[in-house]
């Protein structure tokens, strides 16, 4: 049976040209271990037998943030936050101003 945590950490390593990763059992976790751009070794540990459907998508995040953090990912830009939306306060202050003008006040 195949390991999805160490098949969505694998990807994303690949994704950032590592391709030959070490994988090593540690005991009751495997453990991922790779070079960055700077020659440091960097090691991730996953479990061998995830409990949690949410884990592989953990890994993925764990990953990735291994990787910007050693510069070999871009980070990401800020999403642009949608207009303000006035309050209904402001729309009901905006048509009694409007109201006000039509009949001359």
């Amino acid at each position: 049976m195949r390991n999805p945590c160490l098949a969505a950490a694998l990807e994303e390593l690949g994704k950032a040209g590592i391709r030959h990763p070490e994988i090593a059992n540690g005991g009751k976790h495997l453990q991922l271990r790779w070079a960055t751009a700077s020659e440091q070794r960097r090691t991730y540990r996953l479990p061998s037998s995830p409990s949690d459907w949410r884990a592989p998508e953990n890994a993925r995040h764990d990953v990735r943030r291994i990787l910007r953090t050693d510069g070999m990912l871009e980070t990401p830009a800020p999403r642009a936050l949608p207009p303000r939306q006035p309050s209904r306060i402001e729309l009901v202050e905006r048509r009694l101003a409007a109201l006000e003008r039509r009949l001359g006040m």
